[in-house]
């Protein structure tokens, strides 16, 4: 198993809300803004994403009731999860999302990796607490 890295935020408002903007392909360009630059329907719900890394398909599978967001890649070995969890805490909810160190990955950019998800996560904060 590679090295994983789950950020995490608190957000002051309905976790059903930060829920619903989190589970939307067409949102993360708006807070996923170090790593999505596009992303478009391809059909049977999947996705194309423009990434640092090139172009990447995928599908989100979304369960409501307990909030959970996994954006499911479709990899040359298999399918590659990122999970994101929306649990609901005080005056809000906690966000946590968790990426997976890929084979070959160099430390710097790992690092930069782990920053970036952090800034990500502020930002999808912010966007969803204006809404709110």
């Amino acid at each position: 198993m590679g090295t994983v890295y789950t950020g995490s935020t608190v957000v002051e408002t309905d976790p059903d809300r930060v829920f619903e903007f989190l589970r939307v392909p067409e949102n993360q360009t708006r807070w996923g803004t170090k790593f999505v630059r596009s992303t478009k329907p391809l059909g049977d719900g999947r996705y194309e994403m423009e990434t640092p890394l090139g172009r990447m398909v995928y599908r989100v599978d979304a369960e409501p009731v307990r909030r959970i967001v996994d954006f499911v890649f479709e990899t040359p070995g298999g399918e590659s999860i990122l999970p994101a969890r929306v649990v609901p805490h005080a005056r809000g909810a906690i966000v946590t999302f968790t990426i997976t160190r890929a084979p070959g990955t160099s430390d710097e950019d790992w690092d930069r990796g782990m920053v970036n998800l952090d800034e990500e996560l502020i930002e999808l904060k912010r966007l969803v607490e204006v809404a709110g």
